[in-house]
């Protein structure tokens, strides 16, 4: 369910309940609304909010009787219909900012952390950690699944991706070309092995050496017996 159809859902519910004289009071209708938000920290935020607008709104509405004598109340919309107009107006600037919070956007600078690093400002995504930059506009790991579990996943977006499957397939450097992430796991195994093979045979020869008897004996010549 959207943001807009669970205000539609409760609004129509209040309505509803209204036009067939059933009891049910404002405070229950706010309560139920704010209760079936979305448990995200914007929307909590946004009802704690809310709830705190309308307390301060019954103690400074509370007019004396003199007061309500020479000037009667104006009719006010329900504490619903304010509820319901204030989660309007914040869902609809939710969709304006994450629309301006694009990629390559001037906005998008509010939604990630700067860190000096020399001359230079590191610019990372909070959320991730990795490194924002003209290969990686999000600073998110790359979603191609022939390199997402490498480690070179988190310094390019799939958009910008030079195995099957990315956005800049067969664009790479020539190196890279017609090779694929298995090809190199299974050159960088190849050789892994060879290092252990080859360190276990200069262990065997030098344990060889060790137990051998030198060339030359020393040992006295053996006499004859008599």
């Amino acid at each position: 369910m959207t943001i807009h159809e669970h205000s539609s859902v409760y609004v129509n519910a209040h309505r509803r309940f209204i036009e067939m004289g059933a009891i049910f009071m404002d405070d229950e209708a706010v309560f139920m609304f704010l209760e079936g938000l979305p448990k995200t920290v914007e929307w909590k935020l946004f009802k704690r909010l809310t709830m705190q607008t309308l307390s301060l709104q019954v103690v400074t509405s509370s007019p004396s009787t003199s007061a309500l004598t020479l000037y009667p109340l104006l009719p006010k919309p329900s504490t619903f219909d304010q509820v319901a107009k204030l989660f309007t107006n914040e869902a609809n600037s939710m969709i304006g900012s994450a629309k301006l919070a694009g990629p390559g956007s001037e906005y998008v600078n509010a939604a990630i952390s700067q860190t000096p690093s020399g001359n230079k400002t590191v610019v990372t995504n909070p959320a991730m950690g990795i490194r924002i930059h003209k290969y990686n506009a999000k600073g998110e790991k790359c979603t191609n699944k022939v390199c997402a579990d490498l480690p070179r996943a988190g310094n390019h977006d799939v958009e910008h991706c030079y195995y099957p499957g990315g956005g800049m397939e067969g664009q790479g450097p020539s190196w890279s070309r017609g090779r694929s992430p298995k090809t190199k796991e299974v050159s960088a195994a190849s050789a892994k092995m060879w290092t252990a093979s080859l360190s276990n045979i200069v262990n065997i020869v030098a344990i060889a050496q060790l137990q051998s008897p030198p060339l030359h004996s020393s040992s006295p010549p053996l006499h004859r017996l008599s």
